[in-house]
């Protein structure tokens, strides 16, 4: 019986749809609601004058929206990544 460590296997056709498929999906919906943020209705512009608890809000925003802008090039370098990984190993197996 061989350990994980001594051989590896994995369904490339699987990965494959990850890494082309459902990761760039995500960063799609992710991009969507990059766009929302900074567009309510009701509120002051950012930066104007605006009480404490609407200043507080648009800081939160600003560090949401960064958050989300990172989430979305962390999940596309991922996606990459991956489709690299497949790549290499369907051409080593013979696969592609």
């Amino acid at each position: 019986m061989t350990s994980p460590r001594e051989s590896f296997e994995t369904d490339l056709a699987q990965l494959g749809m990850v890494g082309g498929w459902s990761l760039p999906y995500l960063a799609h919906l992710l991009e969507q609601e990059a766009g929302r943020y900074g567009s309510y209705e009701g509120l002051g512009a950012p930066g104007g004058y605006a009480g404490l608890a609407e200043s507080d809000f648009w800081d939160l925003t600003g560090e949401l929206r960064d958050r989300n802008r990172r989430a979305i090039e962390v999940v596309t370098a991922t996606a990459e990544a991956l489709r690299d990984v497949v790549s290499l190993y369907g051409r080593a197996d013979g696969q592609g």
